[in-house]
């Protein structure tokens, strides 16, 4: 089975106590479910690129993914916003069978209060680099 960086992220912020401690098993992929209970995480992959080294194929990809934060108060929202960071910055390891070479973060944005969602939402791009397997 091919290593999937999904589930290399969702493992990742699964295994660390300060952001289960705030979602338990709430780390869901693309959307959350209608009703879901709050606070949750919502992981969006966005784009993915090979990468080469001296021109030949390093067996690297890098994914990018939208982190979502949301919470009922802004204070819960930048709280766990902050834990997700703290989890993945610069993280190196196997999760799920997956080889992560780096985890990086890029741009962030929030807490901002969403009416849709009647609480506040937080997002942070993680770059997930692993090793195809």
């Amino acid at each position: 089975m091919a290593a999937l960086p999904s589930q290399a992220l969702r493992g990742r912020l699964a295994a660390v106590a300060a952001v289960t401690d705030l979602v338990g098993t709430r780390i869901y992929p693309a959307v959350a479910p209608e009703g879901a209970a709050t606070p949750y995480l919502v992981l969006v992959r966005f784009d993915e690129i090979e990468e080469e080294a001296m021109t030949a194929n390093a067996d690297i990809l890098s994914t990018w993914f939208h982190v979502f934060a949301v919470a009922d108060t802004h204070d819960d929202c930048e709280a766990l916003h902050e834990e997700v960071r703290n989890a993945c910055r610069r993280y190196r390891g196997t999760v799920n069978s997956v080889e992560v070479t780096d985890m990086r973060l890029d741009h962030g944005e929030g807490p901002e209060y969403i009416e849709e969602l009647q609480g506040y939402q937080a997002m942070q791009d993680i770059q997930v680099r692993y090793r195809r397997v």
